[in-house]
């Protein structure tokens, strides 16, 4: 994740930099609001199309998207996810009939 976070956090203003750089280059005519403007346009573009890239992928990837957790981008979590299953100590379940008695919501698969 944080990966992720490191790599959003360098591309995205190189690309502005990138973009800034070369219109200034290839447009000597313009202004500085106006490369900066074309720049800004450019970089929220391809912000737009990563997303929606990748809400159809998680679309198409979950069967339900709000609860679904066995999603194929979810794959690191899953791992962790079995990895304590096999230990017992957090899996839980919440079982319906359990709200009506008063007992606990959450109690742990076996």
């Amino acid at each position: 994740m944080l990966l992720t976070l490191a790599s959003g956090a360098l591309f995205f203003p190189g690309l502005f930099a990138l973009s800034n750089w070369a219109l200034r280059r290839l447009r000597p005519g313009w202004t500085d609001d106006d490369c900066l403007t074309v720049g800004t346009r450019l970089v929220s573009s391809v912000q737009a199309v990563l997303a929606t890239g990748a809400g159809l992928t998680v679309i198409t990837s979950c069967s339900n998207v709000v609860s679904d957790r066995c999603c194929s981008c979810f794959s690191p979590l899953l791992k962790i996810r079995r990895c304590l299953r096999k230990t017992k100590t957090f899996v839980h379940k919440v079982r319906p009939e359990s709200a009506i008695y008063g007992t606990s919501v959450r109690q742990i698969v076996n």
